[in-house]
């Protein structure tokens, strides 16, 4: 007997679905895709396990996630010199959108639901609903 499985539509999902992402650098908002490929994040990984690094790879990833409208000032801002971000600051904005692609798909809510979260947790689990006052 052949070996085979159906992976179905797992981990498939349509964009339009998904929450928008977005991001404020220097007062300027810029739009994302709500979700990339998974080879997008595997190939970022592939540059940071990489000795060279992959400077080319982190920029595919801030091109394959900023929207085409947004790209083009985004650059302008990155490139820039008139206000100089720094690798820290590029880092910082790359290491969110990894956090927010890999957390997908995070859905829409739906115009049903009545805005309450719950954590699963409950009292019996001797957790207080009540926060804590930090000194």
């Amino acid at each position: 007997m052949a070996r085979h499985k159906e992976f179905g539509s797992v981990g498939v999902f349509r964009p339009e679905d998904l929450e928008e992402i977005s991001f404020t650098l220097l007062g300027e908002t810029f739009r994302c895709r709500p979700a990339l490929p998974g080879t997008a994040l595997v190939r970022v990984i592939q540059a940071a396990e990489s000795p060279s690094g992959g400077v080319a790879t982190i920029m595919d990833l801030f091109k394959d996630a900023v929207i085409p409208e947004d790209f083009d000032r985004f650059t302008e801002i990155i490139e820039g010199t008139d206000t100089v971000v720094s690798m820290e600051g590029l880092v910082a904005i790359l290491e969110w959108l990894i956090e927010q692609y890999a957390e997908r798909p995070t859905m829409r809510p739906s115009s049903s639901e009545n805005g309450l979260q719950t954590t699963g947790l409950t009292s019996e689990d001797g957790i207080s609903s009540t926060p804590e006052v930090q000194a």
